[in-house]
């Protein structure tokens, strides 16, 4: 919305007439009013509210029609016939004044929505000197639109010179810019059939050698008959079979970078009052354009520097629009992961190509914690690990909110791989929990894991579960008889057992040397069933006597509540004593 705002002010900041721009909604929400729309309709209204929040001003707030019925009647014509001309009515300003007026208006389509430019002027004093409101309207509405409809600059900026050569009838139209202290050159020219270009001849040429100075310190300088002027101007432009010209100079910020001029090589000629009027009207959207030319060369140089700068690194780089999530740039390592064959990823929405399976905004974007609700940064740097869904690697990405190029706000993220760091933790992790002789989990994950069962917050609170406590019954004596490696072989095989008959959602840790527990999410029960399989498998083993002791276990099984807060000594210890009554049983 800034961006349309700054864009109607380059061009209607200093028209001499009322314009208002709004959008084709209900109430009819502003875009922009001039200085003049202002000054005459509200002096109280303050044109920097308007900057951010357009929405909440609407034409009724600026101006409203005296006749209802009158008011009914233009907008219909305005919608059906897309133009009004010179509508005479009369408006009442927010201050309760009477105003009679001719409105003139016109349509501009856009691409997602129309927008209205209305001229107002009062009827006391008429609009320019012989040009109707329609002749400016059209005019200046069409140059407009080329203006606003492009994407290529230069062609616009040749089009409209065209177009208004042909409409104020002048043999050739151009524009002449400042290009370092000492020199100007012919950037932009048209000329009429039957005209020589000259844009060739007018390259580089030195601001001392002519009135350069004179033309854009005095904003203009024209004439009516090159025989007037002084002999060495008038034998410069009579060389060139000049018989009239009018040049505007093109400024910007108080500053001038060039100028606009239109010769007439065929006749000489009177340049009226509103024919100068408009050909400055014009000048100013013609400097607008300028100056976006210069602004998206300024970006597009800035972008090869970042490729340059970026294209060299190990590090994934993007930076996306934190509006539309439309992505602004990519550097090569991104490129080529999300790109291998090569198509554009800027334009894109983000999720689109950097994610997999998405059809929106990612849920973990990391925006959703950078930005709050209302759009404003909470928080300019964010810091985290992320598994890629595309590659299936991991990264540590940084994402910052930064001003963009362009002035505007983005996301830029920066993401280096550390996938094989990430395998080096988890797999120091797994050794960390991991009981190396059987590959369970050991002693000291198995009571963290109970321990965030019982726990109040666990996420199973209030599911019914069992906790097995097993002994290898004999361990001793196979040690004793046959040696510690049959004594290890005696535990694997139970090991073995065991999981077979236990999910894998389920846990088994190795407590201690012949000692093992088994939590399982089901009742006694059921924990009893699973362990009678458990025994049963052993017992067919020992039927194939392929070893020379037998192998057997005692167990004892307590029943507990996930998230009751229990002690967790108090359940194993319960399952301890049952195992031993149990083996005691045995003997």
């Amino acid at each position: 919305m800034q961006q349309d705002y700054l864009k109607y002010d380059t061009i209607y900041r200093k028209f001499p007439l009322s314009a208002i721009i709004f959008k084709d909604r209900e109430n009819y929400p502003i875009v922009y009013l001039n200085a003049y729309a202002k000054q005459t309709l509200n002096p109280l209204l303050v044109i920097d509210n308007i900057k951010e929040k357009t929405e909440e001003n609407y034409l009724a707030q600026v101006m409203r029609f005296k006749d209802h019925n009158q008011e009914a009647s233009f907008f219909n014509m305005l919608r059906t016939l897309g133009s009004v001309d010179g509508y005479a009515t009369e408006i009442v300003t927010p201050q309760d004044d009477m105003m009679p007026v001719r409105l003139t208006a016109n349509r501009i389509e856009g691409e997602r929505e129309d927008t209205y430019i209305l001229y107002i002027s009062d009827r006391t004093e008429g609009i320019l000197s012989s040009l109707s409101p329609a002749e400016i309207n059209n005019v200046l509405s069409s140059v407009f639109y080329i203006s606003s409809h492009t994407d290529n600059i230069d062609e616009a900026i040749n089009d409209i010179l065209e177009y208004i050569g042909k409409y104020v009838d002048v043999s050739r139209a151009y524009i002449f810019e400042d290009i370092s202290p000492l020199y100007t050159s012919n950037t932009y020219e048209w000329c009429a059939d039957g005209i020589e270009p000259a844009i060739q001849n007018l390259q580089y040429l030195k601001k001392a050698d002519y009135n350069y100075d004179v033309i854009v310190q005095s904003g203009m300088y024209i004439t009516d008959d090159v025989r007037d002027l002084p002999q060495d101007d008038r034998e410069i432009l009579e060389a060139q079979n000049i018989k009239s010209l009018a040049i505007l100079s093109l400024v910007y910020h108080e500053k001038p970078i060039g100028y606009i001029g239109f010769d007439d090589c065929n006749s000489y000629r009177v340049w009226r009052k509103d024919e100068i009027a408009l050909l400055r009207n014009v000048s100013s959207i013609i400097v607008s354009l300028m100056v976006r030319r210069e602004a998206e060369s300024k970006v597009l140089r800035t972008i090869d520097i970042l490729h340059k700068i970026t294209d060299s690194l190990n590090y994934i780089i993007y930076v996306n629009d934190i509006q539309t999530n439309e992505i602004l740039f990519t550097n090569k390592a991104l490129r080529e992961v999300c790109s291998p064959d090569g198509r554009a990823l800027e334009g894109a929405q983000c999720w689109q190509v950097l994610q997999q399976g998405e059809d929106g905004v990612c849920s973990f974007c990391p925006l959703h914690k950078m930005i709050d609700e209302h759009g404003n940064v909470i928080m300019d740097a964010y810091t985290w690990e992320f598994q890629n869904t595309v590659t299936g690697k991991w990264y540590l990405v940084n994402d910052s909110i930064i001003e963009w190029i362009d002035g505007r706000m983005v996301h830029m993220e920066t993401a280096l791989e550390i996938t094989n760091r990430k395998e080096y933790e988890e797999r120091l992790e797994r050794y960390a929990s991991t009981d190396m002789m059987t590959g369970l989990l050991n002693r000291i994950t198995g009571y963290q894991i109970i321990q965030n069962v019982l726990d109040d917050t666990a996420e199973n609170a209030g599911e019914v579960m069992s906790l097995i406590f097993i002994d290898v019954d004999g361990l001793k004596d196979v040690n004793d008889t046959y040696g510690h490696d049959a004594g290890d072989d005696a535990i694997l095989s139970v090991v073995d057992s065991l999981r077979r008959y236990v999910r894998k959602e389920d846990m088994i840790c190795r407590w201690g040397g012949d000692e093992f527990l088994v939590m399982l999410q089901c009742g006694q029960q059921v924990a009893a069933q699973k362990m009678g399989a458990v025994e049963e498998d052993i017992f067919i083993k020992n039927s194939l006597n392929r070893t020379p002791y037998k192998l057997a276990v005692s167990y004892g099984i307590t029943e507990f509540v996930a998230g009751s807060g229990s002690s967790i000594d108090d359940i194993v210890n319960a399952a301890d004593k049952k195992m031993y009554d149990a083996k005691t049983n045995k003997k």
